[in-house]
């Protein structure tokens, strides 16, 4: 049975910088924004 936890992926060289950077990755940034918490349309 192959492992795919966090350690052995790191060991077997599929957990790097270069790996992660190529995922897209979302922008939560509008979660900062307290208009994105108080906005009058979703009450």
């Amino acid at each position: 049975e192959k492992c795919f936890c966090v350690k052995c992926q790191k060991q077997q060289g599929l957990r790097t910088q270069d790996e992660f950077n190529k995922i897209e990755k979302p922008d939560y940034s509008v979660l900062l924004n307290w208009n994105f918490w108080f906005n009058e349309k979703q009450v």
